[in-house]
């Protein structure tokens, strides 16, 4: 306290202006506990549901049930299951379905879907998971979709 006091009238006499104000900072009140913050809890941010993947005319889709309040979606894959999204293989949609392009022929992809809110992103979606081998249907068959 006695730093603070000496830095406050080091402040008011125009003195050693670079030092008073670290220790100001240094010696600046503190909160814990229930007066640490003012601001509210953070709002639950819901996942997609209902997270398929689907193709089509060789290419591949992946589609979910739209969360309200979300301005757009983030899709992940992996090549295994239970892998941990990776920004480096993802890409923005706006809204379901969104396509993934690049894929390999013989390749397992799984999928998750993510929420993107203002003030953040929601956790994964459950997985879907396709079969690339399934992209050389002929257009507009059915393909074997699995949700897990």
């Amino acid at each position: 306290m006695r730093k603070a006091l000496y830095a406050l009238a080091a402040i008011a006499t125009g003195a050693c202006l670079f030092a008073p104000l670290l220790l100001i900072m240094a010696c600046g009140p503190t909160t814990t506990g229930a007066d640490a913050s003012t601001d509210p809890a953070p709002t639950a941010r819901s996942a997609p549901s209902g997270v398929a993947a689907y193709a089509d005319g060789g290419r591949i889709f992946v589609t979910w049930s739209p969360v309200a309040d979300a301005r757009s979606y983030r899709l992940y894959w992996g090549e295994s299951a239970g892998f941990t999204p990776d920004p480096l293989r993802a890409v923005g949609c706006p809204l379901p379905p969104c396509e993934h392009v690049g894929t390999a022929s013989g390749v397992t992809y799984y999928y998750v879907v993510t929420s993107l809110f203002d003030d953040g992103e929601s956790p994964p979606s459950g997985e879907a998971v396709l079969d690339a081998a399934d992209c050389h249907r002929t257009p507009n068959t059915t393909p074997s979709i699995k949700e897990n």
